[in-house]
């Protein structure tokens, strides 16, 4: 996914000579296997950085090691494990030679696991890995927290002991094009429906997710959400499990006559190699009779040209 490797590139970009240690937490698990070994091996083919990789984790040093081995980027990078379940083993990893040698200059410790575990984790980090001759960056994903409550008091925690130039919160779905289309129309275009509906930039995106392999059955759920004051303007969420087509669509009514539907991504493999190769594919802001003449695109957007409506706007090519 591209947006792991803006994320890559923007720790790295100022330290063009820097020697740095690159510590995946969880760096065995799906997300670190599927999409971050794959970004990190293409930031290195792109970047003069001297990396060095390390997937952390709580299984045994033989389990680890043959999980990485079993993954062609990883094998590549020649990701090094590091048993990780207490602080022992982080006190560990800070002594071992191939860590602790003087030519690092900077430190990046990815939480690629549950947000439940960010808390003790990045102590551990800030106890044991933390130089005070080497910067140190932490990337933590998305879920923060599991509510506003532990999400409030994990940010507390955090800050505590990172200062918030070495906290990197991101989420990794912000980053597709439609999403951002998305925002920027919203942003740009003081319209009518914003009026209507002040608290319409809180609502970001729905995402569908498809063709789960856990699920079995085919299951659908819809809901429509009507405006307080506005009985006519409603906003419609969807989604499903086991279906044919994978889709992230947001579907805004106002009135009977006015519908605004942002189409985000469509059909888009769950691979990163695979969406490499697909690009961004079917987004599309599809505007009302009503609006047409008064909205500003999104920057880079324009008319689609594959039809001869004027409301349908679609991603420049």
């Amino acid at each position: 996914m591209a947006s792991f490797r803006v994320v890559v590139v923007a720790l790295l970009c100022y330290a063009i000579h820097a020697h740095v240690q690159v510590l995946v937490v969880g760096g065995t698990g799906n997300l670190a296997t599927k999409y971050l070994w794959p970004a990190f091996e293409q930031v290195r083919e792109s970047s003069t950085v001297v990396l060095q990789f390390w997937a952390g984790g709580v299984a045994d040093i033989t389990s680890g090691e043959t999980t990485l081995k079993s993954v062609p980027s990883a094998s590549r990078l020649g990701v090094r494990y590091a048993l990780l379940r207490d602080g022992a083993d982080y006190k560990t990893l800070a002594a071992d030679p191939s860590w602790a040698t003087d030519d690092i200059t900077g430190v990046i410790v990815y939480l690629a696991v549950p947000p439940q575990f960010f808390d003790a984790i990045c102590h551990h980090v800030h106890a044991h890995l933390r130089h005070p001759k080497r910067w140190i960056r932490i990337v933590v994903e998305k879920p923060f927290g599991h509510d506003i409550f532990s999400a409030e008091a994990l940010a507390t925690s955090l800050r505590g002991i990172f200062a918030d130039d070495e906290l990197f919160l991101i989420d990794h779905y912000m980053g597709k094009r439609g999403v951002h289309g998305l925002r920027s129309f919203l942003t740009l275009n003081q319209v009518e429906y914003a009026k209507w509906w002040p608290h319409l930039s809180h609502i970001q995106d729905v995402h569908n997710e498809l063709n789960k392999p856990t699920t079995t059955t085919a299951t659908a759920a819809a809901a429509r959400f009507r405006h307080q004051e506005r009985r006519d303007m409603t906003v419609s969420v969807a989604a499903g499990k086991a279906l044919q087509h994978r889709e992230v669509r947001v579907t805004l009514h106002f009135g009977t006559a006015c519908v605004l539907e942002f189409v985000i991504q469509v059909g888009v493999s769950l691979k990163y190699d695979t969406k490499l190769r697909q690009g961004p594919k079917g987004e599309s802001i599809q505007v009302c009779d009503a609006l047409v003449e008064s909205v500003v695109p999104p920057l880079g957007w324009v008319a689609d040209n594959n039809t001869t409506s004027r409301q349908k706007l679609a991603p420049h090519k």
